[in-house]
């Protein structure tokens, strides 16, 4: 993996603060992520960096076992 740009490593330490006072990512049907206290969107690019750095995890998994739709993102932080 490549290391991030300035501006998503700046936005993933602030995801970071957030999640950790309870705040957390869903995402819709649709794809699309939102923060569920407020409605506003999460950067995808900034969340798929966290993601495939282990810096959080999808919380659970579709029927299918897959993580396209409707899911939690961020409920569990890796304290790595």
């Amino acid at each position: 993996m490549t290391a991030p740009s300035k501006t998503i490593a700046r936005a993933a330490e602030r995801y970071r603060q957030r999640l950790a006072k309870g705040d957390f990512i869903v995402r819709d049907s649709a794809g699309q992520m939102f923060w569920q206290n407020t409605g506003r969107p999460a950067a995808a690019r900034t969340v798929r960096f966290m993601l495939d750095s282990n810096q959080l995890f999808e919380r659970d998994t579709d029927i299918f076992g897959d993580f396209a739709h409707g899911q939690t993102i961020g409920k569990e932080l890796c304290d790595g």
